[in-house]
């Protein structure tokens, strides 16, 4: 059973890879279509998470088997990703430790240290809203040190100055193999969730948020779709229906409350 995704909405093609280090890019597909700071965004903490969780990037390439991850982190909550194909499913759930990352400058070096904050305060700012001075502090700082141009040696700085001695984060593995009737179930509540059709994100309003969020991938044989949802009413979304069977499937829905 393959799931054709080649009329879904905001599903996405593989990219040809020229660039090894472009791997790094979680949902490499957002690179040309999010502004810079919210590509950032996703390509920081993307990449965080799935190291920390062991997980691979779905969005670069076509594995051997449909393959689909569902990521969900309530509020005050442990942490889980479940990830499942037609031979099994696998659930990483936090043991110990925190997700986020914890920042320590004092792993950088002197002049890394200024670069960083340099990079902090102006990296995603304008020039239109500098004043004269601080306009020409910006230009000699980059004229002096090209490489604060650019996105990439940011990243660097912060991926170095990540302390993950202070985080500690442990997750549990457990695997459940799946028969062909299970898959199949999966897969039939998935597409009656409309997963098709829906806008690969959905947000409410600032002032009307409510809720939690919760994100799913699916990595099929030509396409791949991501789909987030934060900030609002999630009973409001078939989806949410289909993912608490599949935590219901995978025997942790009465310790992760959707």
């Amino acid at each position: 059973m393959l799931y054709d995704l080649s009329s879904a909405k905001d599903a996405f093609n593989y990219p040809n890879l020229d660039n090894v280090n472009d791997t790094d890019i979680y949902i490499y597909q957002f690179k040309d279509i999010l502004n810079r700071q919210d590509s950032f965004i996703y390509v920081n903490y993307g990449s965080h998470y799935l190291k920390q969780f062991d997980e691979k990037n779905l969005s670069l390439r076509p594995l051997a088997f449909e393959t689909f991850r569902f990521s969900y982190h309530p509020f005050g909550g442990r942490p889980i990703n479940i990830t499942f194909d037609r031979s099994e499913i696998v659930v990483k759930l936090e043991e110990a430790g925190q997700l986020e990352p914890i920042y320590n400058e004092s792993k950088l070096d002197s002049l890394e240290i200024i670069k960083f904050k340099f990079l902090e305060r102006n990296f995603f700012r304008s020039r239109e809203f500098f004043n004269e001075r601080r306009l020409k502090f910006y230009d000699s700082m980059e004229n002096k040190y090209p490489e604060l141009k650019s996105i990439k040696y940011y990243k660097k700085l912060l991926d170095k100055s990540i302390d993950y001695d202070s985080l500690k984060f442990k997750y549990t593995t457990k695997r459940i193999p799946l028969t062909g009737s299970q898959y199949a179930s999966l897969i039939d509540s998935l597409k009656k969730s409309n997963f098709d059709n829906i806008p690969w994100k959905i947000e409410y309003p600032e002032s009307v948020a409510d809720g939690g969020g919760y994100s799913f991938e699916a990595n099929t044989k030509t396409k791949f779709k991501y789909f987030v949802c934060y900030g609002l009413p999630i009973d409001t979304l078939p989806m949410t229906n289909f993912c608490r069977y599949l935590l219901k499937v995978a025997k942790v829905d009465k310790d992760i409350r959707l």
